[in-house]
């Protein structure tokens, strides 16, 4: 499940000034070799135990899926190995999912499906609104679907099924989908069938929530035109994005696929204190300091301690920022100072570290300038990495990554990775000729 948060801004939190938007990864699903096998299993109803016709199978975020037959049996064939989450999606029943490995050929055995309940109380609590699209249709397309340029060209085919109410103490706008919404991307070619598990938007505080799951499927061109230019936006919804991050972090070649990672602090005022006594100190004793880190950029190091620590330029960082600001630092990361590997197949990334992500080739669009007064033009796009938990996130060649429950992304990938610009994980761009 992923959960997007558009953040509020609060003053004691300035960082979050320069990044309005963040969101919390929860992402259980990672293929780990190129290995290809099946998933095999039987869905049945929990109280009349008969076999479900027709329900979606599907490996969240992929394009692996199935459904069931006349006697509730389903087969997904073609699989590459690897950890995934297994969706059963059935109109009127709760969502089912299951973490599973995959090797060779699994059989999952029997899946219960219970019948929904929850929507009719929340309708009697919080009755739906007969005019909810047309009120809050907007906010929903905005912070769901997205307002980057492939926006205009996705579309949700059956909007008739999301129902909005309005908690008025709270002034948050909530939206529950009856059955799977359909999304037809031309920009990408997809259609998409996406599991709704939370909407919420809070109009005072103008942040945002939602998660649940999806499952792609290829559309068919009709003209190789059309192939063509799939394929170049497929490319370009790619590049940059957090997918093609985390696997050039696996593979090592954050630098060859033009990325820049620095290490971020927040300045607290005993970090800033102790620094201000300690510069006191050298400037009395060597007073031509200033003139050596200007003119040389020669860095003295006055303890040992992890990279960057108590140098001068650090120095120099802390006196130019305010406390409760995130000071990115300038050294550059290399792969295995960010993660390291616990097998052959997956990649620990440590997450006591807070990361500054850049990616060269991409400048901040006119689009996402508009929610980002404050950034250039022609400023590299920039995102965060914040660790929440203290569990190490395992990151596999495919991009997915799992096991690290909470992570808050903001900057240009909370803004960026909508619906419009979703790709699966089995995509890969085609290589160069």
């Amino acid at each position: 499940m992923i959960f997007y948060r558009n953040r509020k801004q609060p003053g004691k939190t300035k960082s979050a000034i320069l990044f309005g938007f963040s969101l919390i990864v929860c992402v259980l699903s990672c293929s780990v070799t190129y290995s290809q096998s099946s998933i095999k299993g039987k869905v049945i109803t929990a109280d009349s135990k008969l076999p479900v016709l027709s329900a979606y199978i599907y490996l969240n975020n992929t394009s692996f899926g199935s459904v069931t037959d006349k006697n509730g049996d389903f087969e997904i064939k073609h699989v590459q190995n690897g950890k995934y989450e297994l969706i059963i999606s059935f109109v009127g029943y709760e969502v089912v999912k299951k973490s599973i490995i995959i090797s060779g050929q699994i059989d999952v055995g029997q899946i219960s499906i219970i019948p929904k309940i929850n929507e009719l109380q929340e309708v009697i609590v919080m009755p739906y609104m007969k005019d909810g699209w047309e009120k809050y249709g907007e906010i929903f397309i905005n912070n769901f679907i997205g307002v980057s340029q492939f926006s205009q060209e996705c579309k949700i085919i059956n909007r008739s099924v999301l129902k909005f109410n309005l908690n008025k103490r709270t002034n948050t706008v909530k939206a529950t989908a009856s059955e799977p919404l359909i999304i037809e991307n031309r920009a990408l070619g997809y259609i998409i069938k996406y599991d709704l598990s939370k909407f919420e938007y809070n109009i005072d505080e103008k942040t945002f929530l939602y998660g649940g799951t999806g499952f792609f499927e290829e559309m068919t061109a009709a003209k190789v035109s059309q192939n063509r230019k799939w394929i170049e936006n497929r490319m370009e919804a790619y590049s940059g994005s957090l997918m093609h991050f985390m696997r050039s972090l696996y593979s090592g070649s954050l630098t060859e696929e033009q990325f820049v990672v620095r290490k971020m602090l927040m300045l607290t005022a005993g970090e800033k204190k102790r620094v201000d006594s300690i510069v006191k100190k050298i400037k009395s004793l060597r007073p031509d300091i200033a003139t050596i880190e200007e003119k040389d950029h020669k860095f003295t190091t006055l303890r040992s301690g992890k990279p960057y620590q108590d140098t001068l330029e650090y120095y120099r960082r802390v006196k130019e920022s305010t406390v409760g600001y995130d000071m990115i630092l300038d050294p550059h990361l290399k792969p295995d100072e960010i993660g390291i590997k616990n097998d052959k197949n997956g990649l620990l990334l440590i997450n006591s570290e807070k990361l500054f992500v850049i990616y060269l080739p991409k400048k901040n669009l006119p689009e996402y300038q508009k929610f980002l007064l404050r950034l250039k033009i022609d400023q590299e796009v920039g995102s965060r990495i914040i660790p929440i938990t203290g569990v190490p996130i395992s990151v596999y060649k495919e991009g997915m990554f799992f096991d690290g429950n909470d992570i808050n992304i903001s900057g240009y990938w909370s803004w960026f990775e909508k619906i419009c610009n979703k790709l699966p994980y089995d995509y890969y761009p085609l290589p160069n000729k």
